[in-house]
C-alpha cells in the first residue's frame, strides 16, 4: 500500500521493487532479518553487503512504515553506485533492472565463500534424467548458494546432437530468467 516517488525517470526501478517485494518469501527473509546471518562482505563481485542492506531498509519502509508513499533515493543512488549502466536519469528496462538487481542480491548474499573450481560433465550414457539433473544442481549450489537461488533459480535442459557422428550432449544450465518471444 506504500507507492515509490518517481525520481526522474525511475518508473521502471519503481515497478520492479513493488513486484519484487510482493514475493512473500523474499521479502519475510528480509523483514526477519535472516539476511544478516548471509551478508558476504568478502564477495569481490558483490557490494560488501550495501545493496542489500539498503534493499532491507527500503522493506522495511514499504511494509512496516506509516507513510502512502517514500523516497527510494537512498536505494537507487546505492544501486546506481554499484551498477554503472544505471547512472543518470535515462529511462532503461524493468526486465534488465530486475535482473541485474537479483544477481546483486545474490552476489551479496552468497553463502560461498570460496567458489571452488568445478567441471561440469554433460549427462553421462545410462544416467537417469533426474539423477543427472540433481548432479547439476548440486554442483551449482557448490559456487552459489543464496535466498535468490533458492527463489529464483530453475534448470534449463539443453540437448546439442551432432550432425555427422549423431552424438548427443545434454546439460542442466542454471538460470533466472528465461527471455520467451
Amino acid at each position: 500500500l506504500v507507492g515509490l516517488a518517481n525520481l526522474g525517470n525511475t518508473c521502471y526501478i519503481n515497478s520492479t521493487l513493488q513486484c519484487l517485494s510482493n514475493s512473500n518469501d523474499l521479502t519475510k527473509y528480509f523483514l526477519l532479518e535472516y539476511f544478516r546471518n548471509d551478508i558476504n562482505t568478502g564477495n569481490k563481485l558483490g557490494s560488501n553487503g550495501a545493496v542489500a542492506l539498503k534493499y532491507y531498509v527500503l522493506l522495511t519502509q514499504m511494509w512496516l512504515g506509516t507513510g502512502n508513499k517514500i523516497n527510494p533515493a537512498d536505494f537507487i543512488t546505492t544501486i546506481k553506485k554499484f551498477k554503472k549502466q544505471f547512472e543518470g536519469n535515462r529511462q532503461q528496462d524493468a526486465q534488465e533492472f530486475l535482473s541485474v538487481l537479483l544477481d546483486q542480491l545474490h552476489e551479496d548474499l552468497n553463502r560461498i565463500t570460496e567458489k571452488p573450481y568445478i567441471e561440469l560433465l554433460e549427462k553421462q550414457k545410462g544416467e537417469d534424467e533426474l539423477v543427472a539433473s540433481k548432479r547439476w544442481w548440486d554442483l551449482h549450489k557448490k559456487r552459489e548458494d543464496s535466498i535468490i537461488i533458492d527463489l529464483f533459480n530453475g534448470q534449463f535442459k539443453s540437448e546439442t546432437i551432432c550432425q555427422e557422428c549423431h552424438k548427443s550432449s545434454i546439460t542442466y544450465d542454471p538460470f533466472m530468467s528465461l527471455c520467451v518471444p
